[in-house]
């Protein structure tokens, strides 16, 4: 993201909203893919000392990627920088109104002592080019991957959580 850009103290002050409701800590704006330079205009990076089981952990990214899209896509500052990079050739993307391809983030969680939590507790949540993943660690503070699934999907989910029973 563009530091100079008007939008990034918008995301900033969304992403710092969302954390304090859910005790966790801004980290930064930054890659949250592997690559330094990715795509995404609207990301971000949090931390958490939570310990939360992957339906847990799914609830909270569902919840959090549905309200982020839904802030990006009503927001003068995100919506004037979505019109700006369609202009702009080096984006290869001509959308002009944000979709769930255009945000993305990593949640940590770690310990006391700055220690991934280690399974059966997810560690990392990334989501970004429409998917989740989730990550727990070993003992030694390696990430390994147990769930994927595609932003339809974790909404689908989040709706079927509060659907009423059926008889």
């Amino acid at each position: 993201m563009d530091c100079m850009n008007p939008c990034y103290s918008s995301v900033f002050e969304w992403a710092t909203t969302f954390s304090k409701k859910n005790d966790f800590h801004f980290v930064a704006f930054g890659p949250v893919k592997s690559e330094f330079w990715e795509k995404i205009p609207f990301k971000f990076i949090l931390w958490g000392p939570e310990r939360l089981k992957l339906d847990e952990a799914r609830k909270l990214a569902t919840r959090c990627s549905g309200e982020f899209l839904n802030f990006v896509q009503a927001d003068k500052k995100t919506l004037d920088r979505m019109e700006e990079r369609s202009k702009d050739a080096s984006f290869y993307d001509d959308a002009v109104f944000p979709e769930p391809r255009h945000i993305g983030f990593r949640i940590s969680f770690w310990d006391e002592n700055i220690d991934r939590q280690v399974e059966p507790y997810i560690a990392e949540i990334h989501f970004y080019d429409e998917k989740f993943k989730y990550f727990t660690a070993d003992d030694g503070q390696r990430l390994f991957l147990v769930y994927e699934e595609t932003f339809d999907e974790a909404q689908a989910f989040l709706k079927s959580l509060s659907a009423p029973p059926s008889n």
